[in-house]
C-alpha cells in the first residue's frame, strides 16, 4: 500500500508545474491532512487517496479488530474483511495500470474491485471496534 501523495518530493519538497513554477510544498500538504484529514493534492486524486486510506483501515481492523456483527461468526467476518481489501488492493492495482485497461484479466479486476467495494458498502456501518 502506498500513499498517493508520494509526488511530493521530500528532496525538493513541492510539485513543479508545466511552467517550472512552485504548486505545491510537503510542509503545505501535511498541514493541510493534519487540519482536515486530506490536503489539496489529496483531493484531486480524491479516489486514489480514499483507496488509501479505507485499504489501511481494512487491513487495521483485519489486524487488531475485538469485534465483529453478532449475526456473523468472527470467521465468517474475517472473511469478508479479506474480500474487502482484496477489492480495494485490486482498485489500486486496476488504478496503477496493472491488469492493462481491457481483456480477461482485466475485466476479472473489475469484477473483484466491485465486489469489495459492494461488502464495504453493506458492512459499512459494522466498521468500528
Amino acid at each position: 500500500m502506498k500513499d498517493p501523495s508520494k509526488w511530493v518530493s521530500k528532496k525538493k519538497g513541492m510539485w513543479v508545474g508545466k511552467n517550472g513554477d512552485p504548486k505545491y510544498s510537503t510542509k503545505k500538504h501535511r498541514a493541510e491532512r493534519a487540519k482536515r484529514g486530506f490536503s489539496d493534492y489529496d483531493w484531486w486524486g480524491f479516489d486514489s487517496y480514499l483507496t488509501f486510506v479505507i485499504l489501511g483501515g481494512l487491513k487495521k481492523f483485519r489486524e487488531d479488530s475485538h469485534g465483529y456483527p453478532g449475526e456473523l461468526t468472527s470467521d465468517e467476518w474475517n472473511d469478508i474483511l479479506d474480500q474487502m481489501i482484496l477489492g480495494f488492493e485490486t482498485r489500486q492495482r486496476i488504478t496503477d495500470g496493472k491488469f492493462g485497461w481491457e481483456g480477461e484479466k482485466y475485466e476479472a479486476a473489475v469484477f473483484v474491485r466491485e465486489q469489495g467495494t459492494a461488502l464495504f458498502v453493506k458492512w459499512y456501518d459494522q466498521l468500528w471496534d
